[in-house]
């Protein structure tokens, strides 16, 4: 496993964020946690749960897929709601991760791995919202000082 490959910079220096090596096969990942309640993403998260995870997985694909490929990578996003939801190319990505284990280890190994993203995933959102009330108390209290 490589953490911030320099393998694919661009001009802007973006590049994904994991590269898997898998036996012969090499997995880059990108990972993105995006606030669905964000100004900027609430005209597409008001539509349905899991949008705004999903426009960024595409946008995270139209930008890295075609350099990774050309190294004869496979790309995948990663992409979660700062509140939970997780895009099914998480689900997807787990499931490649998985076939390359024997068939017996590959529902263990999926289980623990989702829940160990949906986890942390719910982690943040309750870190999110214990700011959020913190930020509302104080702000009531120097209203009623």
């Amino acid at each position: 496993m490589t953490v911030e490959p320099r393998t694919y910079h661009g001009e802007d220096r973006r590049r994904p964020d994991i590269l898997y090596h898998l036996g012969l096969r090499s997995v880059a990942i990108d990972l993105t946690v995006v606030d669905a309640t964000c100004p900027s993403h609430a005209p597409e998260s008001a539509h349905s749960q899991g949008r705004a995870a999903a426009i960024a997985a595409k946008d995270k694909i139209i930008y890295h897929s075609a350099r990774v490929e050309s190294f004869g990578h496979t790309f995948f996003p990663v992409a979660l709601e700062a509140l939970g939801h997780m895009d099914s190319m998480v689900t997807d990505f787990v499931r490649r991760l998985a076939r390359e284990l024997s068939p017996h280890l590959r529902v263990p190994f999926s289980r623990s791995l989702l829940h160990a993203i949906a986890t942390t995933s719910q982690s943040g959102s309750a870190a999110i919202i214990d700011t959020a009330r913190r930020r509302l108390r104080s702000r009531a209290s120097l209203v009623h000082c």
